[in-house]
């Protein structure tokens, strides 16, 4: 089947908030709404909200450190256990479930979420992970509407992808789901990551522990409150917060471990892989690993780039959310000319960027994700002030004063084996590398091997023969390559999303390609017409 001419979902266009609008009025409500009070947030099992008896975590604002936000209650291992009982409970009554009526659900979670709790989603967004309003659409409405709506066609799809028809023999693809449950571990940076993970297996009939990152419990809770108010089934997904290793200790002990389906860290993703390895005699089944984990995303300049596209690609990529995307532009490559023309724009432009509280809609950022991740920075860029390899054109300074806030920093450097290039920061961090003109090709082997990660990257030229020669051999360094645009910004349902070597398993989250992991496929072969001998012909 060619699934290229089916009919599918139209994008969500996503609002633009445009001064004195309405809808700038309804997403200013629910931020001040969600903002100025304490959420209790803790597990929802069988769809009922239970109180976790371990430790007490108060979460803060990013951008306003002082002031409380959430409160979540960590569970026991009980509890963890008893969540695990449930959603195996109802595993069977979900797995016999017909696709046609999982589809009809999740249509009208993405329904639910278009019509009735787009803003509170947007605004929970925002609050928690610190996006600003445009960054806030584009994940917690219009990507995470698209991504389910679009899953849904998929799912559809594949069930319609069957052997060829034969006179004497009918065989059919079951499309089963796993045989046990899948352990969903999701990111702070993404509202659609986190429903993508959840829903996806669920979609193809699995049932999912979902373990959020506890700086994204928010948005979670109204997810899982929309999923029941569309019928999901309770248990189908149950909420379990916590810090990875205690979670996981309790799951990967689980001989009906089916799979984990994961976005975070390399590091924690192939420490998850050694213990499932430590673990594999115990299961009934080899699990799924299906992981997106780090990248080093990279734009490469050849001297016939169109500067001002590069300009903005440039600094949308590397800056927009403080840099928290995996797919985030954090090295460029760029050519000599093409420097001399755009250096004084470049450096101007990201000096004077606008960064500050969510409220304020002119700021272009808002803060890093919580102090963890502020220290972490904080010590890079104070390493890099005192490096002499390195020159720091803007930004390079950090404030804690207020909220978690680092400034947008562009490095140049001339040492191409430089950590600054090899090395996954995750914040508002770009590095530049100038080489000759006549360097192009030697500048694409560098790419190719001075960084373990392969998620994003992106070709700026205007000579065809150029694009083609890049792409040829940059075909390994990274899972989603763009030609004259800027790395990040896939587009749920159009643009299949992943990357290989240390940046994951690249199985394309959000794709029909990603749904299909989550299926074990039965082939059943009718024969109308068996043979009843016994000795082939040549043996009479």
């Amino acid at each position: 089947m060619n699934v290229t001419t089916l009919n599918y979902p139209i994008n969500t266009t996503p609002r633009v908030f445009l001064p004195g609008s309405s809808d700038v009025t309804e997403i200013g409500a629910a931020i001040t709404q969600l903002s100025n009070q304490v959420h209790e947030l803790s597990l929802i099992i069988d769809g009922r909200k239970v109180k976790g008896g371990g430790e007490q975590v108060k979460v803060f604002l990013p951008h306003r450190k002082d002031q409380q936000y959430a409160e979540i209650a960590l569970p026991t291992k009980a509890q963890i256990n008893s969540a695990l009982s449930n959603t195996l409970k109802v595993r069977e009554a979900w797995s016999n479930t017909s696709m046609a009526e999982r589809v009809t659900i999740f249509n009208k979670i993405a329904d639910l979420i278009e019509f009735k709790y787009k803003n509170y989603l947007v605004a929970a967004t925002m609050v928690g992970q610190s996006k600003t309003v445009f960054q806030g659409e584009i994940d917690a409405a219009a990507g995470l509407i698209d991504s389910i709506r679009f899953n849904t066609k998929f799912a559809a799809e594949i069930e319609k992808m069957q052997p060829p028809e034969s006179e004497i023999t009918n065989i059919t693809l079951d499309y089963r789901p796993l045989e046990g449950f899948v352990y969903s571990i999701t990111p702070f940076n993404f509202t659609t990551t986190s429903a993508i993970l959840s829903t996806a297996p669920a979609l193809m009939g699995n049932v999912v522990i979902w373990k959020p990152s506890i700086t994204a419990m928010l948005p979670a809770h109204i997810l899982m409150d929309i999923y029941h108010e569309a019928g999901l089934p309770a248990g189908v997904i149950n909420l379990v917060p916590g810090y990875g290793p205690e979670v996981s200790e309790v799951l990967l002990e689980d001989e009906n471990l089916a799979g984990i389906y994961f976005t975070g860290s390399t590091k924690v993703f192939r420490q998850l892989w050694k213990d499932v390895g430590d673990n594999l005699a115990k299961y009934r089944n080899f699990p799924r690993l299906v992981g997106e984990t780090g990248g080093k995303g990279f734009v490469v300049a050849h001297p016939t780039a169109d500067r001002d596209k590069l300009v903005s690609a440039l600094i949308r990529s590397a800056f927009e959310y403080q840099g928290q995307k995996c797919s985030a532009c954090s090295r460029a490559y760029i050519a000599q000319s093409v420097w001399n023309d755009i250096s004084e724009q470049l450096i101007s432009t990201i000096a004077n960027l606008k960064f500050g509280q969510i409220e304020d809609f002119k700021n272009f950022m808002g803060a890093v994700i919580d102090q963890a991740s502020f220290n972490r920075l904080h010590t890079v860029l104070k390493e890099i002030a005192g490096d002499g390899d390195i020159k720091v054109l803007a930004g390079g300074k950090t404030s804690d004063e207020v909220g978690y806030f680092v400034e947008p920093t562009l490095l140049l450097s001339n040492n191409l084996g430089h950590r600054i290039f090899s090395d996954e920061y995750f914040g508002p961090i770009l590095a530049v590398h100038v080489f000759p003109d006549e360097q192009y090709e030697s500048i694409l082997n560098a790419i190719d091997s001075s960084s373990p990660y392969a998620l994003t990257g992106a070709i700026f030229a205007t000579d065809e023969a150029a694009i083609r020669f890049s792409l040829d051999k940059l075909r390994n360094a990274a899972g989603s390559m763009n030609v004259n645009d800027k790395p990040t910004g896939a587009v749920m349902g159009k643009h299949p999303f992943g990357g290989s070597r240390a940046s994951g398993t690249n199985d394309k989250a959000g794709s029909l390609q990603g749904l299909l992991r989550w299926t074990s496929p039965r082939v059943v072969r009718t024969v109308t017409n068996s043979t009843t001998e016994v000795l082939h012909p040549h043996q009479t």
